[in-house]
């Protein structure tokens, strides 16, 4: 464990050049769905993907990111529940939403969510957050959480929101 949370501090520091390639947003999400493990009581959907949404991307950086972000919300709910998934365009951006219907991140949490060593779980190391939004801002996007609103979902929840630049439009 020791040397898990020892390599995940040292690639935390390491900056990020992100080896791009061309992926459509649909494509970068279901990848990702293919490798979280959920339970049968779980039901993760992608909402309204719009398959032309060109991303211009590292895969090998952004799909773990996703993966993690669907982990958080899966183990939020403790395996019973809905994860939504939005892909939609928002003017020069793609936006990927990941919604769960768990009860909601504690205000204690929400305050250093982005913060290193922050965490809710007994074995988490509290990086996986703020990796995610470092290798996010290394593609040009934004990483935001906060509380569900949307109607897909039952429960309080949160949401993950990516928003990364559209290709053509990255600069």
């Amino acid at each position: 464990r020791l040397i898990v949370y020892v390599k995940r501090l040292l690639d935390f520091s390491k900056p990020l050049t992100p080896v791009r390639q061309s992926i459509t947003a649909k494509s970068l999400v279901s990848e990702a769905i293919k490798l979280v493990e959920y339970s049968k009581d779980m039901e993760i959907k992608i909402i309204n993907p719009s398959s032309t949404i060109e991303l211009n991307v590292d895969t090998n950086l952004l799909i773990p990111v996703i993966v993690g972000l669907v982990k958080n919300a899966v183990e939020a709910m403790n395996e019973s529940g809905a994860v939504r998934i939005k892909i939609y365009r928002k003017k020069k951006d793609s936006v990927i939403d990941i919604i769960d219907s768990g009860p909601g991140l504690p205000d204690t949490v929400k305050q250093k969510l982005f913060e290193p060593f922050v965490t809710t779980k007994s074995d988490g190391t509290g990086l996986g957050i703020a990796m995610a939004r470092k290798v996010i801002q290394s593609h040009n996007g934004r990483l935001t959480f906060f509380e569900n609103s949307d109607r897909h979902v039952d429960g309080k929840g949160t949401c993950a929101r990516i928003t990364l630049p559209i290709t053509g439009h990255d600069t």
